[in-house]
């Protein structure tokens, strides 16, 4: 299971309001492997998990994978090892 923890943007004046957002998972090739979460987000720490599975619930081969979040206009970038 892969963790990545984000802070989402504050402040503003739609502080209150929830961002769009996705975390998702690519291979080393650029092909999206899954999309951990698509949608709103509150403001502030926000935390991605991904169980290491497809969108069809299939384990993914041992491997490389970047997990990429967006939210709120910024972008975090993350390489997960999964065994």
């Amino acid at each position: 299971m892969a963790r990545v923890r984000h802070p989402a943007p504050r402040g503003g004046a739609a502080a209150d309001r929830p961002l769009p957002a996705e975390a998702a998972i690519y291979d080393l090739s650029g092909r999206l492997v899954h999309t951990v979460h698509g949608g709103p987000i509150a403001r502030g720490l926000t935390t991605a998990t991904w169980d290491g599975r497809g969108p069809g619930g299939e384990r993914v081969p041992a491997g490389v994978y970047v997990l990429r979040f967006s939210a709120g206009g910024g972008t975090a970038v993350a390489r997960i090892v999964r065994f």
